[in-house]
């Protein structure tokens, strides 16, 4: 359990460095893995929707390169874990997990 934990620590960004990231590095993923529903009652701007449920099949088509940063969101932070797991093992190897919106003190929309 111990070095599981280390390990999702590895992978974890605060909402804060998530925001600093994204305010000043060009090119950056921000990838929501929530439902369509939820994404569309508030998201974080400029957030690319890919469901967690269908994450493994679509990122290979949609996420070509596996170089690129990938900032990794959802509700509460589950989701987001579970899919920085299987975009590791698909091969990106920039990924990190924001956690959950619910978290997220800084601006969010609503719709598509």
């Amino acid at each position: 359990m111990h070095v599981r934990s280390h390990r999702a620590k590895k992978f974890k960004i605060s909402p804060d460095e998530a925001k600093r990231l994204l305010d000043t590095t060009k090119g950056i993923i921000l990838l929501d893995v929530r439902s369509e529903e939820e994404y569309r009652e508030r998201h974080i701007p400029k957030s690319l929707l890919m469901p967690l449920n269908s994450l493994k099949a679509q990122a290979p088509k949609r996420l070509p390169d596996k170089n690129k940063e990938i900032l990794v969101y959802c509700r509460s932070g589950n989701r987001s874990a579970a899919a920085v797991r299987i975009l590791s093992k698909l091969g990106y190897v920039k990924v990190k997990n924001i956690g959950g919106i619910i978290h997220w003190p800084f601006a969010t929309v609503s719709g598509k």
